[in-house]
This record gives C-alpha cells, sequence and structure tokens, in this order.
C-alpha cells in the first residue's frame, strides 16, 4: 500500500471489504457517502447508500475481494483520490480482476468513498 495513505482510508477499505466478506449489505454501504456515485460492472451507476446495497445485494453471499491501493493524490484537507487493483472472488470460486478508482470526502472525521468506478482487467 502507498504509505501516504491516511489510516482512516485504509479503515475505510478494510471495512468495504469485511463487509462484503460477511454479506453485510450496512457495512459496504458505511464506507460510502449519502450521496455517493457508484458505478460497478452493472451498465448503469447509481448513487447513495440505497444504491450500493442494491448493488451488492444482487450479487449475493459468498463474494471476497482482495484489493491494493497503487496510487493516491490528494487534492485538499477533506479529498482524495485512490487508484487501487481489486480482485473480486465468487462463490463459485472464479474471480474478476479489476481497476479500482474511488474519490474519498473527509466527513464528521472519517474519510467516506464518494465515487466509484470499477473496470475490468481483461
Amino acid at each position: 500500500m502507498n504509505d501516504t495513505v491516511p489510516a482512516q482510508v485504509s479503515d475505510t477499505f478494510q471495512r468495504w471489504q469485511s463487509g462484503i466478506a460477511a454479506f453485510d449489505l450496512d457495512t459496504i454501504a458505511s464506507a460510502f457517502t449519502n450521496d455517493a456515485l457508484f458505478q460497478g460492472l452493472r451498465p448503469n451507476y447509481t448513487l447513495g447508500h440505497d444504491g450500493v446495497r442494491d448493488y451488492y445485494g444482487h450479487i449475493g453471499p459468498g463474494l471476497s475481494v482482495d484489493y491494493q491501493i497503487r496510487e493516491t493524490t490528494q487534492f485538499g484537507p477533506d479529498a482524495l483520490l485512490t487508484y487501487s487493483t481489486a480482485d473480486f472472488t465468487h462463490a463459485d470460486g472464479s474471480t474478476t480482476n479489476t481497476h479500482l478508482t474511488a474519490v474519498l470526502r473527509r466527513a464528521n472525521g472519517q474519510w467516506l468513498i464518494s465515487h466509484y468506478h470499477v473496470s475490468r482487467v481483461d
């Protein structure tokens, strides 16, 4: 992981990761802002916590993710961009390798994902 990533950013991604592994939709959503723009691998994007819950809820239990934050760019004290690799392993054992770009905002003392975009690595 990039040494310049604030510990709270790592905490946010770890919460997202553990929520996915536990199929805990509320924990996953808690890593995002209330107005987050979320673009997963579906054709359409979603907004907010309900959109995040819906996306992962349709995938179902048995998903896990291994990620590595590769780069960060901080735009100010309360905004930063991360670029990561994220490998999603499905219940059937298949893996989807992705690039993950996320914009995080600091709100109430914690970093939350406000823009999430993954693209498949072929």
